[in-house]
């Protein structure tokens, strides 16, 4: 075998920074990398081919985005990014990694209160798998390489909003130990909202101890589509910290 045949192939994502490594159901290999500008082409194409795959009440959670909005993210801040899944040398994942600053301090979160300064935060977005790569746990994946990020960037605070029908996306931020403080309403649309949050210090304390599985003294629970009696709670000081599968219930603890 000739020694051009063990080069390694060069791909337009060799160069990119792995956040976080993990394994497919078949035992294959997946990586979680950091892209960039230069990978427009490819996250445009991923975004336009997983919205043309969705069925009509999946597209409901993900709005089609104009190449333009992708540029535009890019441009806005510096330290903004993409998450890509990679398996195989081919993009079959990715979500859309949002750090405000001074300059441009928007967050996008609606009916919530700040939590810190502009530049202390990083916030997810836009998280899309190919059809065909659902219940590899790829979102976890993403979700884990995102707190990396932020571990890395030096970021306060890990935010999130998500449609409270979603349970696959609430579900697997919660089982990274965020925590659900307020319900908000979109205004652009009138879709209710799980605004979610929680430091950065103390995800990875949690990462360490695991303790926020358990259920806390003081906890109570609501059924997950109660949301009603839910946004009661958070107004009177609770924080939606768990759910139990089995139950279909949230778990809410006293703050």
């Amino acid at each position: 075998m000739s020694v051009q045949a063990f080069k390694k192939v060069k791909t337009p994502f060799n160069d990119c920074a792995v956040l976080h490594e993990g394994t497919m159901r078949d035992g294959s290999a997946y990586n979680v990398i950091q892209l960039d500008r230069t990978h427009l082409s490819d996250i445009i194409a991923l975004h336009n081919k997983a919205i043309q795959m969705l069925s009509a009440e999946e597209k409901a959670f993900m709005l089609p985005k104009p190449a333009s909005f992708f540029v535009d993210h890019f441009n806005r801040n510096h330290g903004n990014t993409v998450l890509g899944v990679l398996h195989n040398g081919k993009l079959v994942g990715e979500s859309i990694v949002l750090n405000p600053s001074i300059e441009h301090p928007k967050t996008g979160m609606v009916d919530m209160a700040p939590v810190g300064a502009p530049d202390s935060i990083t916030l997810i977005q836009g998280v899309t798998v190919l059809p065909s790569y659902r219940n590899n746990g790829l979102m976890h994946g993403m979700v884990k390489a995102w707190l990396n990020y932020g571990v890395k960037a030096d970021k306060g605070h890990a935010l999130a909003e998500v449609d409270v029908n979603n349970i696959a996306s609430w579900a697997t931020f919660l089982d990274h130990g965020m925590e659900i403080p307020s319900i908000g309403v979109d205004p652009s649309d009138g879709t209710v909202v799980y605004n979610v949050h929680e430091t950065i210090p103390n995800i990875e304390k949690k990462r360490l101890t695991q303790a926020f599985n358990a259920v806390a003294p003081g906890c109570k629970t609501c059924p997950i589509h109660d949301i009603e009696t839910q946004k009661s709670m958070l107004d009177q000081g609770y924080v939606i910290s768990g759910w139990k599968k089995s139950t279909k219930e949230m778990i809410l603890r006293p703050v």
